[in-house]
């Protein structure tokens, strides 16, 4: 491959070094401008303000005056080309463990409960809860994503309804990835939760490791543990049915309070040592 020359091209910025002025009319006020020769305090004190991350605590950030001082390794002519107004160092959200894809576990809780259901009505109160975050991050999330016309939304009142976008030419594939990543709460409460007898039920194994934050392999199945005494036709029904939606095995193991109770079962002390996810009930543990 051959590089094309920009040798022909004006350059912008002068080859030698010419001083910046001493302040810059308008990006600041009146208050922090000084008169020629004057000492700037506020090059060597940058201000500390805060912002708020994705989990809704305020982070300080620094604020950085550009006025006064050169970008690292620029002259001062460089910097009076560039002249950013501020340098904010925000802080990163965590990225999604079960989908890379992702931008973050929080998005991709908050979007497998709208495609659980592509025609229910989400409140953002209702999201958030969902997904364990502020109402800020939730509301940050769902314009990102509506932006991107994965959803849509409208007004009642003073209620923000969002709903799942069919119409993307993505959301088949995209509704696929979430659902067999983090759908599995919301589609196992859905298909098991309402059955007579189940007093507690949990997600246990590698799903709810990876869903909790541990590293590791991509699950390949989601483990059930149902604790009462439910019809075994029942809920092994409701497992082949969450199972054809989420596309991945679904294996359900059902324990009565009394076994959930002993603490001399090797399978159970197993599943009580690794993380669980609780979906009904209180959790005993």
């Amino acid at each position: 491959m051959v590089c094309p020359s920009f040798a022909h091209l004006p350059r912008t910025v002068p080859v030698r070094d010419t001083p910046a002025p001493t302040s810059w009319p308008g990006d600041r006020p009146a208050s922090w401008r000084r008169e020629p020769g004057a000492p700037d305090k506020t090059a060597a004190a940058p201000d500390i303000v805060t912002a708020a991350d994705d989990a809704g605590r305020q982070r300080p950030c620094l604020l950085s005056h550009e006025p006064g001082s050169s970008e690292p390794g620029l002259s001062s002519a460089q910097a009076h080309f560039h002249k950013p107004l501020a340098i904010l160092q925000l802080m990163k959200v965590a990225p999604s463990v079960l989908a890379p894809l992702l931008r973050s576990d929080t998005q991709g809780r908050i979007l497998a409960e709208v495609f659980v259901d592509p025609e229910r009505e989400h409140s953002v109160t209702s999201l958030a809860n969902h997904a364990g975050t502020s109402l800020p991050t939730a509301l940050r999330e769902l314009d990102r994503a509506e932006a991107a016309q994965i959803v849509t939304s409208r007004r009642v009142g003073n209620t923000r309804l969002i709903t799942a976008n069919p119409c993307n030419p993505l959301y088949s594939a995209l509704r696929e990835i979430v659902l067999a990543t983090y759908g599995p709460p919301a589609v196992v409460l859905e298909e098991l939760g309402n059955l007579s007898g189940i007093e507690h039920l949990y997600l246990f194994g590698s799903w709810a490791a990876r869903y909790q934050g541990e590293a590791g392999r991509a699950p390949n199945d989601i483990d059930v543990l149902v604790i009462g005494a439910p019809g075994r036709d029942q809920v092994y029904e409701a497992g082949e049915r969450a199972e054809k939606r989420l596309r991945l095995p679904v294996q359900v193991t059902i324990r009565t309070a009394e076994q959930w109770a002993r603490p001399d079962d090797p399978f159970l002390a197993e599943v009580r040592r690794r993380p669980l996810v609780s979906l009904l009930g209180e959790t005993g543990l």
